[in-house]
C-alpha cells in the first residue's frame, strides 16, 4: 500500500479544506453586480429545483442555520435572482422562487461547472483510464455518505458507523 492510514487521515483533512478554499476561487461574475460563491449557486439550484421552498426548508437542507443563509437569500433578492412569493395557503408564509435572470445566472454556472469537471475528468481518464473515474466518484460518494451519516446522528463519526456503512 502507497500510503498509510494516518497518511490517508491527513490527505481527507487537507482534502476537505482545500475543498473549501477551491470553492472561493470559484466565486464567478455571471452578469451580476457581484462574484457569486458556491453557496450562493447552490442556493439558486436547489431553489430552482424546488421552487416555492422557504427559507426553513432550505437551511434544513442544506444543513445550515438560517441565520446562515438569511444573508445569502437577502443578496440573492437584492441581485434579482430570487424573490419572495407570498403562499396562497398561509399568507404569513413565503416561498423562495428563481426569477428569469436567476435562471440565466444558474445556466451560466452549469455551463462553467460543466467545463471545470469536463476537464477534470478528462484528465483523470487520460492519466489512469476510463475505470478510475467510476472509482473516483465512488470514493467522494462514500465520503459524502459517511459524512452525512455523522451529521445525521450527532455530528460525531463513530467506528460503528463506518462499519455499518460498508456492511450495506
Amino acid at each position: 500500500m502507497k500510503y498509510s492510514y494516518l497518511d490517508m487521515a491527513e490527505m481527507d483533512f487537507r482534502y476537505a479544506h482545500l475543498g473549501s478554499a477551491f470553492q472561493l476561487l470559484k466565486n464567478k461574475y455571471y452578469g451580476t453586480k457581484r462574484a457569486l460563491s458556491s453557496i450562493d449557486t447552490h442556493v439558486l439550484d436547489y431553489i430552482n429545483k424546488n421552487s416555492g421552498i422557504t427559507l426553513t426548508q432550505l437551511s434544513e437542507h442544506m444543513m445550515r442555520a438560517k441565520s446562515t443563509l438569511s444573508p445569502v437569500v437577502n443578496a440573492l433578492i437584492e441581485e434579482k435572482l430570487i424573490e419572495k412569493r407570498q403562499n396562497d395557503k398561509d399568507k404569513r408564509s413565503f416561498g423562495l422562487v428563481l426569477t428569469k435572470k436567476g435562471r440565466e445566472v444558474l445556466e451560466k454556472h452549469y455551463d462553467y461547472n460543466e467545463r471545470l469537471y469536463k476537464r477534470i475528468s478528462d484528465y483523470i481518464v487520460e492519466k489512469y483510464g476510463e475505470d478510475y473515474l467510476d472509482v473516483y466518484y465512488d470514493i467522494i460518494d462514500m465520503n459524502i455518505k459517511i459524512i452525512e451519516n455523522g451529521i445525521k446522528n450527532g455530528n460525531e463519526v463513530t467506528d460503528d458507523m463506518v462499519t455499518e456503512f460498508f456492511t450495506l
